[in-house]
């Protein structure tokens, strides 16, 4: 055999019967879906899958954390950015009227909300008014991303202390 007739030399070898068959190759496909779910079963075993542990909770929020919560947040208030701001104190305050007064907030937008909120008796006129302006203004923040003063979040974060409060004191949040 020369080297430069190599690839002549192979097209002239004869390929064996069996490999013509169309059962060799649905065979073939069959063996090779088997291997793929065998490995992806074994990975699956071998590497369970955990849920992250500290995954935020999205359960109902009661006023003394909300309230902790918020405090904190005021604390933090010159460091913390607006938008950041917008979206972790809409959170607190979204995941306690959630819990305090057994309305679907959290995962509603604020129009939504504020039109559910109308026909609720749970919840009064100036408080929807509150949460109108509050929702209103963590929306800018974390939708549009307005730039908010110091002064203004403050004053946000004190709103949201603010309803916590008189909400809380009331049962059911009614005024």
């Amino acid at each position: 055999m020369i080297r430069t007739n190599l690839i002549d030399d192979l097209t002239l070898v004869a390929l064996p019967q069996w490999w013509e068959s169309p059962w060799v190759w649905l065979a073939g496909l069959v063996a090779l879906g088997l291997a793929i779910w065998g490995l992806r079963r074994w990975l699956r075993r071998v590497r369970p899958v955990v849920a992250p542990s500290a995954a935020p909770s999205y359960g109902p929020l009661p006023a003394a954390d909300a309230l902790r919560r918020l405090e904190a947040l005021k604390a933090r208030l010159p460091s913390v950015p607006d938008y950041e701001l917008a979206i972790e104190a809409s959170d607190i305050l979204r995941g306690f009227i959630e819990g305090h007064n057994k309305l679907p907030i959290r995962f509603q937008t604020t129009r939504e909300f504020l039109d559910a909120a109308a026909s609720s008796p749970v919840i009064s006129a100036r408080q929807r008014e509150t949460l109108a302006r509050f929702l209103g203004f963590c929306d800018l923040g974390k939708f549009a991303q307005q730039p908010a003063t110091v002064a203004e979040m403050t004053d946000t974060v004190d709103t949201a202390i603010q309803f916590v409060r008189s909400a809380a004191a009331k049962p059911g949040g009614a005024e």
